[in-house]
């Protein structure tokens, strides 16, 4: 046989099948993309997110009440510096007495010395009654807290200041 004598083959007809066109496989696509989009957005706002600042619950002190404040940090300091070494011999802070004789206790022009008060001891009240506030020194082993209250009230014990803002950081 020669080559010449070799019929050709047909081709054989295939079958293929078309999928229609009709967006099946697109709305998969676009749905996931935009779950992707919304996803990382949200991963975004999350991260990115950031704290609230906290509201100012200072009172707002005047320019007097600042300077008190301040002489008041100023005193807190000498005292615990001279009254330390009696305190640590006979367990007792000095009395309000002693701290108005060594000169201590700070004032507002217009004020006495006289006005401080020692509900109890190992604290010292200092009102203010022309502007409805007072301020409050409480004599601890370990520190001198300084308090101050915008309405004017003497407290029942020093370890229930309640309505008494911690002044320890100025301004």
């Amino acid at each position: 046989m020669s080559n010449s004598d070799v019929a050709p083959r047909q081709a054989l007809p295939t079958v293929e099948t078309v999928r229609p066109d009709n967006g099946r496989d697109e709305n998969r696509w676009v749905l996931l993309l935009t779950l992707t989009v919304l996803l990382l957005g949200a991963l975004g706002v999350l991260l990115r997110q950031t704290q609230a600042p906290m509201a100012n619950l200072q009172p707002e002190l005047s320019l007097h009440q600042q300077q008190l404040l301040m002489e008041l940090a100023i005193a807190a300091d000498e005292i615990r510096f001279l009254a330390l070494p009696e305190f640590q011999q006979t367990g007792h802070w000095p009395d309000r007495q002693q701290l108005l004789a060594e000169g201590l206790l700070p004032v507002l022009p217009g004020q006495s010395v006289m006005d401080w008060q020692q509900p109890e001891a190992g604290c010292l009240l200092l009102p203010q009654p022309n502007l409805s506030a007072a301020f409050l020194m409480r004599l601890q082993t370990d520190s001198i807290q300084l308090y101050f209250t915008d309405h004017l009230t003497t407290p029942v014990s020093c370890d229930q200041l309640d309505h008494w803002f911690p002044m320890n950081k100025l301004p």
